[in-house]
């Protein structure tokens, strides 16, 4: 996994203590390095509010966001779509975030990279009523896909759609379709997991290396994956009044 470097930013490369944008549409620009349209040094919080990235690409990291410090806020029907990276090992098709993570209202769809298709969260990440579809892991490594999103500390998601999403690779060594955390904390609130799929472990969600996972009042629905159709895991898990649904398995050959 891109674990950060440098920030080039093919719409805007931003070094402050603060940046907010606001109604505005990046499309179709290319960094070589992270941050397809935006890549932020920023020490204090960058927001985003109804805010479009659009077909962006990056080498390194972020398709469409890189943020290399400080805090991140998506918010108010934001639309990260079809960003990519293409670079190895290139993480984070849509958002590659260093910081803290928010999202909130917002649609994270068709994007594309090694790990973390739509969202790669080195730090904290909070999702709420928002939508994750559609993304595309291809896996360099196969230690942790996630193509819907990789989150390395801690993931709080609320109300929030994880639908569609692929891990994919070539030898069949991806994991977590929806969602990969490794080592950290998970709580899921109202969650509806549907249609992931991973090529090797955890079609909606693989978490392992002791995390701890505690899923309340969620759906986890025709999920596939060689193994843990639904749910793969090596930590600690407390379910409740959720549903499971549907879910499978295949050979592999």
């Amino acid at each position: 996994a891109f674990s950060g470097g440098e920030c080039h930013g093919g719409a805007l490369s931003l070094k402050t203590s603060r940046a907010e944008i606001s109604r505005s549409v990046f499309a179709w620009n290319t960094a070589g390095g992270g941050g397809g349209a935006l890549c932020v040094d920023s020490t204090g919080v960058t927001t985003l509010t109804h805010v479009s990235l659009l077909g962006n690409s990056a080498a390194d990291g972020g398709g469409g966001l890189y943020t290399r410090a400080g805090a991140v806020l998506i918010q108010d029907s934001s639309v990260i779509s079809g960003n990519s990276v293409y670079g190895v090992p290139g993480s984070g098709g849509g958002v590659f975030a260093v910081g803290p993570l928010t999202v909130t209202d917002s649609a994270v769809s068709g994007n594309t990279a090694g790990d973390g298709g739509g969202i790669y969260a080195i730090n904290t990440a909070t999702l709420q009523n928002s939508m994750v579809a559609g993304n595309t892991a291809v896996d360099w490594d196969g230690a942790c896909s996630g193509a819907g999103i990789v989150t390395r500390l801690s993931l709080d998601a609320l109300n929030t759609q994880f639908v569609s999403n692929t891990a994919n690779a070539g030898g069949g060594f991806a994991k977590g379709g929806g969602i990969c955390l490794r080592n950290g904390r998970m709580a899921l609130e109202g969650v509806t997991l549907r249609g992931n799929q991973a090529g090797n472990r955890g079609g909606a969600i693989y978490a392992v290396d002791g995390t701890s996972a505690v899923i309340a009042n969620s759906a986890l629905e025709s999920n596939t994956a060689e193994g843990g159709g639904g749910l793969f895991s090596a930590g600690e898990v407390e379910l409740s009044g959720s549903a499971i649904l549907s879910n499978s398995v295949y050979a592999s050959g």
